[in-house]
């Protein structure tokens, strides 16, 4: 089969991209600029901006794709193009990547809306997000602005008209090379032997769906691959939520770390205006186990393993280390 990926050439991707090509898929690349990566090395890679994919459309046609996935859609635009662009090539089905942030319960989460707390977990015909374009309230900039899944979620599913499609709503997804680093901050205090780590009461208690990479990679190939996930819109998380003080918990017994986990009143280390602990944020995985008979192919400890080894020799560790300020921490516990 012939794979047109748009992105996929960082974290995620990388790992959709190696699996792919084991299964002996042929794929070609859709991004930017000429990157020096190993896990590429096999792809056949087209150079180009996609807002101005057109420009491209006789080099895509030439290599004539059977299904196109589209890892980096974020916006009303890039949606409405990347249908245009499968109506010209006449592929079969297009993958699209969205995200767990278009659950009512998200904007609950980041105090962008006061409302309920919303039951989990949560299944794919769940409510949405009434309030859009969530990044605006964190001042990331213009692109960061105009980022919405739900948008992108509407295009595909009421514009794919001759057009089989797939949408897959990953959760927080962690392990190798994910440049976000999400569990250093644990990670490194352990490393340093501090005696104790530092978490907000209610963010101890809070939990949140995750995914370890590998797993999420296997669950995209099977949206490409298998015909039953045609039309279909895909919760993408471990089978087990944990905790925050859970997956503490669970990192200090990989690294044999002896230390104290100590709660610390709610509102002295977050912010609970940005951050409602109180909604857990849980995605129900049942519909893609069923359909796809899927399950996880590495195991929990494995990735937990795999990702504490990267990251601690990640080219992002110097960068991630500054979230780290182990004299604010004291004096917090000294003040009590």
């Amino acid at each position: 089969m012939k794979v047109l990926i748009i992105g996929g050439t960082r974290f995620i991707g990388t790992f959709v991209v190696e699996l792919l090509l084991s299964k002996g898929h042929e794929l070609a690349l859709f991004h930017r600029k000429k990157l020096n990566n190993d896990a590429l090395i096999n792809a056949k890679h087209i150079y180009g901006d996609f807002e101005k994919v057109q420009e491209k459309i006789t080099e895509i046609r030439k290599f004539s794709p059977d299904i196109v996935l589209d890892m980096i859609a974020k916006t009303e635009e890039h949606a409405n193009r990347l249908i245009a662009l499968c109506n010209k090539i006449n592929c079969k089905k297009v993958v699209v990547i969205s995200s767990g942030d278009v659950y009512r319960a998200y904007e609950n989460i980041i105090g962008i809306k006061k409302g309920n707390i919303q039951p989990v977990p949560i299944k794919e015909g769940d409510e949405l997000r009434t309030i859009y374009f969530p990044l605006k309230s964190f001042n990331m900039g213009k692109a960061a602005d105009k980022y919405e899944k739900i948008f992108v979620e509407k295009v595909i599913t009421k514009n794919c008209t001759n057009l089989a499609w797939c949408i897959l709503r990953l959760s927080a997804v962690y392990g190798p090379r994910d440049y976000q680093m999400r569990m250093f901050e644990y990670i490194k205090p352990m490393v340093d032997n501090r005696p104790y780590i530092l978490i907000d009461e209610g963010l101890a208690e809070w939990v949140q769906s995750k995914c370890y990479v590998e797993n999420a990679a296997e669950a995209i190939v099977m949206a490409i691959e298998d015909n039953k996930a045609e039309n279909q819109i895909f919760n993408v998380a471990e089978e087990a939520s944990r905790s925050e003080l859970k997956w503490i918990e669970e990192i200090a017994r990989v690294m044999n770390w002896n230390g104290k986990i100590i709660k610390v009143p709610s509102g002295r280390i977050l912010d609970h205006s940005e951050f409602n602990t109180e909604q857990n944020w849980i995605m129900d995985t049942s519909k893609i186990r069923k359909n796809f008979d899927y399950s996880e192919k590495i195991s929990f400890d494995e990735g937990l393993k795999k990702t504490i080894e990267w990251e601690l020799g990640s080219k992002y560790k110097e960068e991630a280390s500054k979230r780290i300020n182990y004299e604010n921490e004291d004096n917090i516990l000294k003040k009590g």
